[in-house]
């Protein structure tokens, strides 16, 4: 079915890092997403917004997975992380 192929937005991000991130996530767990910088980048700090892009038939697994990858980054303790010294 050619909607089915339909490409949508799963989500926004702030960051190109943050969106690879997501895409690698994703490409583990077997399911391919793709992003795209809908500002200009090349700023100071280089961010912006990233759409996260899916199939409409693979909307609902990525979706569940979106979810699956927010809890996981919300059991980081950062204050256990050693984030190496400061080189500015």
């Amino acid at each position: 079915m050619a909607q089915d192929n339909n490409i949508v937005v799963l989500t926004e991000v702030l960051t190109k890092g943050e969106a690879l991130d997501i895409v690698d996530y994703f490409a583990e767990e077997g399911l391919a997403v793709e992003y795209m910088e809908t500002k200009a980048s090349g700023f100071i700090d280089d961010s912006g917004d990233v759409q996260i892009l899916v199939k409409q038939v693979d909307y609902d697994k990525a979706w569940a997975l979106l979810k699956k990858y927010d809890e996981a980054c919300k059991d980081i303790d950062w204050d256990n992380v050693d984030l190496g010294e400061f080189e500015g």
